[in-house]
């Protein structure tokens, strides 16, 4: 199996100029899809009076199909709370319990704005700065990066540097912890399963984000040209981004309500470009989901639950070379994601979640006001 280093990927984002997240169409609509052709849980659903929904909500446009719920509209959206310490199950799975232990003193100590953090094991501070990327957005935007040998002061204790004086840090980290409280309490309702969940927060980012064009199009060599670093940090705080800070986005969002998530990254087969997303655990199974492609087609949820062969029919991504986490241990033949539950969502091109029902409806062209597909989300 052919494998492709990190530092390899990362040249190639750079010099490409992450063309590879430019957007590109719908799959056209070329078949029906039926209830029958999903292995998913269909139910029949009524609405208040008690009538049977065929009936079920009709759509229009893209604008008003996709519906999300607003924390105004939540009974209790105060069920959610902040959590310090989130790790996608393959990095538990890499570095093993003990960098989880670690990694969450790493996190209180980051949090908390404090000089420096007691570790067993010397190895993980490397580890701690390098999993915030995705797992702790705001320490890894403002954490410098050292050498653990310069960093070291004996007994397993390792300073932390930061690159801002520390009161304005601290300021950072409560408009970061107050910037997640309003994204997930906006979706957030303690009687979601997992999968309404991760539902709701795809069509959130993938609604309130815009893809950072500018930081593209005014940079023609990202190697050489002045730019911000891109970041997870970054995007959650300011609605728009590139591929590499999207998909973390969405997997700490995940992560923070329950989910497992992490990211992948990958190559086109002509090993030109290169792109990366999100994997999701829903149940038993991972999904491949594409919020940086989805933010040029909002209204729709045509690039959630993909399989290994959706993710390379839809854009030509590398099967061979996909890389789970940036951690170049985890590749396809060690996550191979077959399930095709969400095989109809894939021709959407608008939807509705109703969040008290607890049900999905999708529509499209040939459907018209009438769903052609609906979905149990409980």
């Amino acid at each position: 199996m052919r494998k492709i280093s990190v530092i390899l990927l990362a040249a190639i984002f750079l010099i490409s100029g992450i063309a590879a997240c430019s957007q590109n169409p719908l799959p056209e609509d070329t078949s029906s899809i039926t209830d029958e052709s999903s292995s998913v849980s269909i139910t029949e659903v009524t609405n208040e009076t008690g009538t049977k929904a065929s009936e079920e909500p009709a759509t229009t446009d893209s604008s008003e199909a996709s519906s999300v719920t607003t924390t105004e509209d939540l009974p209790d959206p105060s069920g959610y709370r902040f959590n310090a310490h989130v790790l996608p199950e393959l990095i538990v799975r890499m570095f093993g319990k003990g960098f989880e232990a670690d990694y969450y003193r790493f996190c209180d100590a980051a949090l908390a704005g404090e000089d420096s953090v007691a570790l067993e094991n010397k190895e993980n501070y490397s580890h701690c700065l390098d999993v915030a990327r995705t797992c702790l957005p705001v320490a890894y935007a403002f954490l410098q990066y050292t050498d653990p040998a310069e960093a070291a002061v004996g007994d397993g204790t390792y300073k932390l540097f930061y690159t801002i004086p520390k009161e304005d840090y601290l300021i950072k980290v409560g408009e970061f912890k107050e910037r997640v409280k309003e994204i997930i309490g906006s979706v957030y309702n303690e009687d979601a399963s997992p999968l309404e969940l991760a539902l709701a927060l795809y069509s959130e980012e993938s609604e309130r984000i815009d893809y950072d064009h500018d930081l593209i199009d005014e940079n023609d060599n990202l190697v050489e040209g002045n730019i911000r670093a891109t970041s997870v940090y970054y995007v959650l705080m300011n609605n728009k981004g590139i591929c590499q800070e999207i998909a973390g986005c969405y997997a700490y969002l995940l992560l923070q309500v329950g989910i497992d998530a992490t990211t992948c990254t990958a190559v086109d087969t002509d090993i030109r470009y290169g792109h990366e997303w999100t994997v999701v655990k829903i149940g038993n199974n991972y999904y491949h989901c594409d919020v940086t492609k989805q933010t040029s087609h909002k209204g729709s949820i045509s690039y959630f639950g993909m399989t290994d062969e959706q993710r390379n029919k839809i854009d030509d991504w590398d099967i061979d070379t996909f890389n789970f986490g940036g951690l170049n241990v985890f590749y396809h033949d060690d996550l191979p994601i077959n399930d095709k539950t969400f095989e109809p969502l894939w021709k959407s091109s608008s939807y509705k979640i109703d969040r008290d029902k607890h049900m999905l409806y999708c529509y499209n062209k040939k459907s018209g006001k009438k769903a052609y597909f609906k979905m149990s989300l409980e």
